[in-house]
């Protein structure tokens, strides 16, 4: 399988690399490693082996950063439904 492309600017990658050394939340730092090794030309199934996720897992995280950004990383998939369901 080939790499997905994630293109990150300079300024992301420099939050991405210090939410990996500073935060305290364990899945918020994990899916920015996810994004920095992606960007860094990873594939799928070597992310997913380094931070022990399954490799669809790793494309989730990877597609809600494409389409989100940062933010996408900040909210886990719990969060997403219980704003959704607030929304209507």
């Amino acid at each position: 399988m080939a790499p997905i492309i994630v293109q990150v600017r300079r300024g992301e990658k420099r939050r991405l690399e210090g939410l990996v050394r500073k935060t305290s939340d364990a899945g918020l730092r994990t899916r920015a490693l996810i994004i920095l090794q992606a960007a860094a030309g990873k594939r799928t199934g070597e992310i997913a082996e380094a931070v022990h996720y399954d490799p669809s897992a790793v494309l989730k995280v990877i597609h809600r950063f494409q389409a989100e950004g940062e933010t996408g990383l900040r909210l886990d998939a719990r969060q997403k439904r219980q704003g959704c369901a607030r929304q209507k």
